[in-house]
């Protein structure tokens, strides 16, 4: 038995996603139209909702571009739940487009930068925070946000600390200074979980996996990604080896083909300094999920993997 096949025997996968859903609204969109309602109800139907045999289709999921535009029909009946006050307002609900104002005008009050995620009943989130980026060409807040969840299919005080992002598209130098700030984020956000949970030691972050994903609008091995996101950060790209493009020429739904790439990254930190060390994940599978020409509920593809301790 091989060694990925006894720890896959050993514990139970968790099975993650990673998606830029573009769910964004005519007017804020250059006036393009791209319904994000109906792309909302095919996103639950895809990964929110249970199998017909009752298994969860998925753990946890990561979103970067969900502004408002199709909050209510994404989160309508799903079997998952859903960061505390990001729930849809239902303030003029017998006007669609009320609607769509209203939680993106709500989302953007709170300040999420288009990040939203799902997990399912069984995982509890114990640490939540979002930072915004302090340099960014777009308006639209973006920034980063942390998350720690216990994981108890891994075993007793096995936990996973994500980083969701999404990167300023068309600026370089921006892309630069938000990956420094991502990695700063990092380094506060564990003085910040060891500050309110004085019990959270170096041997818990031993037993912590962390991971840093999202829509960073960088090619995978061109130069800036060599630059920015390999050099000395010591991070694992989970999809390393792909060629399959993120965002896609073939998508009906993309608009900037010289932009068309793998540009969504699932990363790995299996450790922060000389200092701390973390729990080393093996991805056991893996893929880019993707759509019928026509069909597509985004511009770009969801990454699709499951993890298990290494």
């Amino acid at each position: 038995m091989t060694s990925s096949a006894a720890g896959a025997a050993k514990y139970s996968v968790l099975k993650l996603v990673s998606f830029n859903t573009y769910l964004i609204s005519r007017p804020f969109n250059q006036s393009r139209e791209t319904n994000p309602q109906l792309r909302a109800i095919k996103i639950r139907n895809n990964f929110l909702r249970f199998h017909e045999d009752g298994r969860n289709r998925i753990d946890l999921m990561f979103c970067q571009e969900v502004w408002g535009a199709g909050l209510a029909e994404l989160t309508k009946n799903i079997d998952l739940s859903v960061p505390p006050q990001r729930s849809p307002l239902t303030v003029f609900s017998s006007v669609p487009f009320g609607v769509e104002v209203v939680n993106t005008l709500y989302l953007r009050w709170m300040q999420t930068g288009g990040l939203f995620d799902f997990t399912s009943p069984k995982l509890s989130c114990r640490y939540r925070h979002k930072r915004t980026f302090t340099k960014s060409r777009s308006k639209s807040l973006k920034g980063v946000e942390a998350t720690l969840w216990d994981v108890p299919k891994w075993g007793n005080h096995r936990r996973l600390l994500v980083f969701n992002t999404h990167l300023d598209p068309w600026h370089i130098e921006n892309r630069n200074e938000q990956v420094h700030e991502i990695i700063n984020f990092v380094g506060g956000t564990i003085a910040a979980i060891e500050k309110e949970d004085k019990t959270y030691q170096l041997e818990d972050w031993k037993n912590t996996g962390v991971l840093v994903l999202g829509d960073f609008n960088i090619k995978a091995n061109s130069v800036e990604y060599l630059d920015t996101l390999l050099s000395n950060l010591g991070w694992v790209d989970y999809f390393h080896g792909v060629t399959c493009q993120t965002y896609a020429i073939e998508n009906s739904l993309a608009c900037y083909p010289e932009d068309c790439g793998r540009i969504d990254y699932i990363f790995g930190l299996e450790r922060y300094g000389s200092k701390y060390t973390f729990l080393p994940l093996l991805a056991v599978s893996r893929s880019i999920r993707k759509e019928p020409v026509g069909e597509e509920s985004s511009d770009h593809y969801a990454l699709e993997i499951e993890f298990i301790p290494a």
